[in-house]
Formats: C-alpha cells, sequence, structure tokens
C-alpha cells in the first residue's frame, strides 16, 4: 500500500513537472512575432576628423574638442521581434532619436555695467532622424529572465537639425532660443550598435528588458574640411505584450 501511494505520488510529480515545461514551452512559442515600444536616456557627443590634413583644420578640431562636452539624448519608438531559432531573434522597428552634442559656457568680458550684455553663453545642438534597426539578438535562457547580447546596424534617416542656447546675464537671468534648421547635410546614415542586457517575464506574453547600448554613424557630415561622427551610449527599456 505505502508503495502504490509512492508510485501515486511520483507519477502526480512528473506529471505537473511536464505540465510545467508543457506551458513554459507554449510560452516562449506564442511570443513570436512580438511588438513592444522602447525608449532610452542616451549621453551622445562628436568625434570630428580632418579631411584635407591642413594645419586649419587640425586647429578647428583642437579648439572644438576644448568647447565641447556630451549632451543628454533621447530615442523613443515600436519595435517587432521576430524569432530565428532557439537562441537567435532579429529586431525591426521604428524610432526616433535625438543626438548631438553641445559647447561649454563661454564667458563675456565686459557686461558687469550693462546687464543687458549676456554674461555667459551655451549653444547644445541636436540632429533629430528616424531610426530604422536591423539588429539580432542571441540569447540565454533562465526560468524568468534570460541574458542578451544584441549587435546590427540602423539606417538613420536625417529629419531636422536643432540649435538650443542658452544666455545668462550678470543679474543670472537666462534667455533660451531654439532655431530649428531643415537638414543641410546627408539626410541618410548608418549606425552599427552593440550592448547586452536582461530581460524579465510577466506573465505569458509581457517582458521588460533593460540593456546598456552603444552606437555611432559610420558616414557621419561635415564641411570640405571636417568630418563629424555622433557616437552615443545609452539606456535602453523595452516593454513588449
Amino acid at each position: 500500500m505505502k508503495n502504490l501511494i509512492l508510485l501515486i505520488f511520483l507519477g502526480a510529480s512528473i506529471n505537473a513537472s511536464a505540465q510545467a515545461d508543457l506551458k513554459e514551452r507554449k510560452r516562449q512559442e506564442i511570443n513570436y512575432p512580438r511588438y513592444g515600444v522602447t525608449a532610452s536616456l542616451d549621453i551622445s557627443d562628436r568625434v570630428m576628423y580632418s579631411k584635407d590634413g591642413s594645419e586649419a583644420s587640425e586647429a578647428f578640431i583642437e579648439f572644438f574638442e576644448k568647447t565641447e562636452v556630451p549632451k543628454f539624448a533621447c530615442s523613443v519608438g515600436l519595435i517587432a521581434q521576430f524569432k530565428l531559432n532557439k537562441r537567435f531573434l532579429f529586431e525591426t522597428g521604428f524610432v526616433y532619436a535625438n543626438r548631438g552634442f553641445k559647447t561649454r559656457f563661454f564667458d563675456f568680458t565686459g557686461s558687469v555695467l550693462d546687464t543687458s550684455m549676456p554674461n555667459s553663453f551655451r549653444n547644445a545642438y541636436a540632429i533629430h532622424s528616424l531610426d530604422i534597426p536591423a539588429k539580432f539578438q542571441c540569447n540565454f535562457n533562465f526560468e524568468k529572465s534570460r541574458f542578451f547580447v544584441v549587435a546590427g546596424v540602423a539606417l538613420n534617416v536625417v529629419i531636422l537639425d536643432s540649435q538650443k542656447s542658452v544666455v545668462i546675464h550678470e543679474d543670472e537671468s537666462r534667455k533660451t532660443t531654439i532655431h530649428i534648421d531643415f537638414v543641410k547635410h546627408d539626410i541618410l546614415d548608418i549606425s552599427p550598435c552593440a550592448g547586452f542586457g536582461m530581460e524579465y517575464y510577466f506573465g505569458e506574453k509581457m517582458s521588460l528588458t533593460i540593456s546598456p547600448v552603444f552606437r555611432f554613424t559610420a558616414l557621419g557630415y561635415g564641411s570640405d574640411m571636417i568630418n563629424s561622427r555622433i557616437w552615443s551610449t545609452a539606456i535602453q527599456t523595452s516593454f513588449f505584450f
């Protein structure tokens, strides 16, 4: 009798385990293709290269490198993931991105007696683009989460350029102006990117991913003398449903 009870208990345990495994497999199967929203907070800046090798261009680059600093940027969009096999995914979508750089504050002299004159100012430059990513993701699965590495490229369709100027007077009053330009350089660029992260599951369909990502523009933009490429490091969060 004891042996019979033991066999029944063992059979029930095996059946429960099999049902849990089946449910887990079904959960993984119904998640693809899946869709979600993504957003990131970036720190971006530019790197400059001399195109003509002249002393003038090198002097310009040296001046800009001393006066420019990284700026905060962001991105937000819609993405879709498609399952290639048990380990690899393909991701694409439409993502608005705002990346660029800014200058340090420049100080003026002689504005103490005339408060209408600015005491210091700073400019921030941003390139607004619509990104279409094509990324491949390699997964390492756990029970309720997984670690992944991701790499790929994005097509950047530049929409607008903007410049934000901040002027500070001697009385500490501030004036901010924003100037928007239509694109005066190539509207297409390519951004290679790479990163890693963790994904956490909520129920059968929903999940949240958090990953640091590094990206840079491969083609860049500039004048006849100098070429500039934008790079950014981001914490990217995606929610799938």
